[in-house]
């Protein structure tokens, strides 16, 4: 069931920054609101509320906990690497090395398909592969507003080779391979369950 946001709320946007699905929304200094169709139960919000306001659909609070007992996730796209001559991008491996030795959070979820990623591969417990077919990427890339990349024809081009390419060498390395065509949530709820989270 999904999370409401109280009164309470000072637009802080702590918890729309940490939702994992987008699905907190509200303009600083005012109340938010989550999109129940979006809310897939996983309290995250109200771990970080600082203003206890987070509650659940039958008006509990949802308590904030010690980072050791929390779900993180890192996104590598942006702050993670660095572009080497000839335009890939690649995991700059001193961060990547010191996320993975200092991180305290209960379970640390990594995304990210670099060209060195192979070399921390060793270093998690568990590696998921996200696949869509062809069709369902250059459909999702066209609207998408959260990053510019491959919207241009020869990004476009170079997204569809490494599906050729490079998606059957991540599947060859990957514990689980989850249809990212499912709706969101079924999507996240699967990941969790694999972590055991």
């Amino acid at each position: 069931m999904p999370h409401f946001i109280t009164d309470t709320c000072v637009g802080c946007t702590i918890c729309a920054l940490k939702c994992p699905t987008g699905a907190i929304a509200g303009d600083k200094k005012e109340l938010h609101s989550i999109d129940p169709t979006l809310c897939i139960d996983c309290s995250v919000c109200g771990h970080y509320c600082p203003y206890d306001s987070i509650v659940d659909d039958e008006g509990d609070l949802v308590v904030r906990v010690k980072a050791k007992d929390i779900l993180k996730a890192i996104v590598t796209d942006e702050g993670w690497c660095q572009p080497p001559p000839g335009g890939r991008q690649r995991w700059r491996e001193d961060a990547i090395g010191q996320l993975l030795d200092t991180e305290d959070a209960a379970v640390l979820f990594v995304a990210g398909c670099e060209e060195n990623q192979a070399r921390f591969h060793p270093r998690f417990n568990l590696i998921v592969l996200l696949s869509a077919q062809a069709e369902v990427l250059v459909e999702r890339l066209a609207p998408r507003t959260s990053n510019p990349f491959g919207k241009s024809p020869g990004e476009l081009e170079r997204v569809l080779d490494d599906l050729r390419v490079v998606e059957p060498l991540l599947r060859t390395a990957a514990d689980h391979e989850i249809q990212a065509t499912k709706p969101l949530s079924d999507v996240v709820a699967e990941v969790l369950r694999l972590a055991g989270a």
